[in-house]
């Protein structure tokens, strides 16, 4: 880990027109909040940097949302803020695991509206959702470029199931963003901020309009870590997976040589790759459970006829899907006209977890591979929502498990 406390804003320095800038700061002065709000404020140049329009996003530990450090940033800042609770982040060449981080969005061509959604329950979860979407569109004078998501972390209704209610109102807009994480395995302390007000059951959005052209890349089981297995799903029903070839799921893990008892001991360790057929590309999903009619309770939402495979996690595949994903990012970085210079990148906290006594190394990697080159956010992910193209370049949004997602703005 990078050792330090607040650190500077950095900005473009291409020539020319930039569309998006993005300003940062980051501290790890955790257990003195008055001394980690003063220093990530004082670090901001804001009155030489901002543009005409702004929003904050705040990557962090819980304890600076408990310790009253959010609240204290978001107050002193003359726009809206939002953000999230996470296991661990980067920007530039700083990283850690009790780290707050603050990435501004600003420019004078792109508009930024926010809303925070009312308490989300299990029974009016995508009602819920769906309307604070709507608010949030509503605010915006023309239809969305693109719209930043960040949801509640909660154990009786997946991001997934949101995600897909959210796609039949979005009429083609792009989300991209993560559900909550926190340092807690369970997740079970995970927060969503807006304007120093967090909570573990609401969603925020952001909603992009104007001059904005955003990309998006994800990878997340390397190639070399898959097992087809020839599997087609015959029987599901949104998160739930019930048949594979018309066969009980857990009947097929056994005729392919994975123990039931296994997966029900330690599920997550056992992603799926799920291929729509629609020329998208696979996705990963977990496993939440088994269920005791042999169904997966899975993370991602799980179409009838697509291809399943098995996955599987491990270092070298981890830092390697991370540097597929970021140098792809970076190239379509470059080839950029519009002059924007920033980048958001989420990575599956499940991947952390993986790393073992290694965990800072995936985090390494994307600082080294970053660095200052352009600015940017990274942070540990509940949940990933990355679009994905199809061989038309159609943008359909997912919900994803085990992987890392980067936007280009």
């Amino acid at each position: 880990m990078v050792e330090g406390v607040a650190r500077n804003v950095f900005y473009s320095s291409r020539e020319g027109f930039n569309v998006i800038k993005m300003l940062n700061s980051a501290t790890l002065e955790i257990d003195f909040p008055d001394d980690a709000a003063a220093e990530i404020l004082n670090s901001l140049k804001l009155e030489n940097e901002l543009l005409g329009n702004s929003v904050g996003i705040i990557s962090c530990h819980c304890d600076y949302i408990e310790n009253g450090t959010v609240k204290a940033i978001c107050d002193k800042l003359p726009f809206d803020v939002v953000g999230y609770s996470t296991a661990a982040g980067a920007t530039g060449d700083f990283y850690g695991q009790e780290s707050l981080s603050l990435a501004i969005l600003t420019s004078d061509d792109v508009r930024f509206s926010t809303v925070m959604s009312e308490p989300i329950f299990a029974a009016t979860a995508r009602k819920s959702v769906d309307d604070a979407y709507k608010k949030v569109t509503a605010e915006c004078s023309e239809k969305p470029k693109l719209a930043l998501a960040f949801l509640p972390f909660l154990l009786d209704i997946s991001g997934a199931v949101m995600m897909e209610g959210l796609n039949k109102i979005t009429g083609g807009v792009p989300i991209f963003g993560t559900a909550a994480c926190s340092h807690k395995l369970d997740n079970s302390i995970a927060y969503t901020i807006r304007n120093g007000s967090a909570t573990h059951n609401a969603a925020v959005f952001v909603a992009l309009e104007g001059n904005v052209n955003p990309k998006f890349f994800f990878t997340s089981i390397a190639d070399s870590n898959i097992n087809d297995v020839g599997g087609e799903v015959t029987e599901s029903e949104e998160c739930f997976l019930k048949k594979v070839n018309g066969v009980p799921f857990v009947d097929f893990m056994e005729s392919c040589g994975i123990s039931s008892d296994a997966v029900r001991t330690t599920p997550a360790s056992f992603p799926l790759m799920l291929d729509r057929l629609d020329g998208s590309q696979p996705t990963a999903s977990g496993i939440y459970e088994i269920t005791p009619d042999g169904c997966a309770h899975c993370g991602c939402y799980v179409p009838m006829g697509a291809r399943l495979s098995f996955g599987r996690q491990d270092y070298n595949g981890i830092l390697h899907t991370a540097e597929t994903t970021v140098k792809r990012a970076l190239r379509a970085q470059a080839m950029k006209t519009d002059k924007s210079e920033a980048i958001l990148i989420f990575s599956c906290v499940s991947r952390f977890v993986m790393l073992g006594a290694k965990l800072e190394d995936e985090m390494k990697k994307i600082a080294e591979l970053v660095s200052y080159k352009v600015p940017y956010q990274f942070s540990y992910s509940g949940g990933e929502i990355c679009p994905v193209y199809n061989e038309k370049g159609d943008v359909f949004n997912r919900f994803h498990n085990f992987s890392c997602a980067a936007c280009v703005l």
